[in-house]
């Protein structure tokens, strides 16, 4: 992250976009609820912006589970305690030549030489040799960490995301509070405009197209499938 945002800035920019200065017809909290779905939603489609390296225990056996606080496996780096990198093997070779390697239980000599991810499952990957019974080996990986939830009493933190990303986080905030009045078609059509903005910039038009008009977004009535679009994401 090489700005900060703040919590602030954001509400400040969307109660002037609301034309709500009073700040009567939404609420701070409100706001900064939105802002928290925002990020939530950009992790979906970028989970790159919320990566950090960090240390993992392994346990014994090949297949290894993330602790709860990391959301997704990404890679491993290299064993702890030294920067040789660790290759990357596909699942199915991974599973055809792994052996059981044979390892005194207490010695220091266990290295993983090699991983792979789990299709099946990102918050789970395998490693090779597997880990002997008795060890607990340290690495490095990269993992995707849950986005920060921010309050309404803590308003002049960072918002946890390149400042790239702030025009996205103000289309969310937009065209969440713009939807709140269900009876207004002209709030709707611009509700509608800014949640067009939001995906179209994040390079996701035809998935949640689809959600929408499939009734799949927030109780709408459906309107058919869309067809396939293709867009790139913008990173400024």
């Amino acid at each position: 992250m090489t700005c900060c945002t703040t919590v602030r800035e954001i509400i400040d920019e969307a109660y002037v976009l609301l034309g709500d200065p009073e700040r009567e017809r939404w609420t701070v909290d409100q706001l900064v609820g939105f802002i928290n779905e925002a990020l939530c939603e950009i992790l979906t489609y970028r989970p790159d912006e919320f990566t950090d390296v960090v240390e993992l225990t392994l346990q014994p056996g090949r297949l290894q589970r993330l602790p709860r606080e990391y959301r997704q496996f990404v890679s491993l780096e290299h064993n702890a305690g030294d920067d040789y990198p660790l290759q990357e093997v596909p699942e199915d070779l991974l599973r055809a030549f792994s052996r059981k390697r044979c390892v005194p239980r207490r010695s220091a000599c266990y290295r993983v030489t090699s991983w792979s991810r789990n299709a099946a499952n990102k918050k789970t990957f395998y490693v090779d040799p597997p880990v002997p019974d008795g060890m607990n080996p340290v690495v490095v990986a990269t993992v995707v960490l849950p986005p920060p939830v921010h309050h309404p009493d803590k308003l002049d933190e960072c918002i946890g995301l390149d400042c790239a990303y702030r025009a996205q986080i103000v289309d969310w905030v937009m065209m969440r509070a713009l939807e709140v009045d269900q009876e207004s078609e002209r709030q709707l059509a611009m509700s509608e405009t800014y949640r067009r903005k939001f995906y179209t910039a994040l390079g996701v038009d035809y998935v949640q197209e689809s959600r929408f008009n499939s009734g799949n977004w927030l109780g709408r009535t459906s309107e058919g499938e869309a067809a396939p679009q293709t867009t790139s994401a913008p990173r400024s």
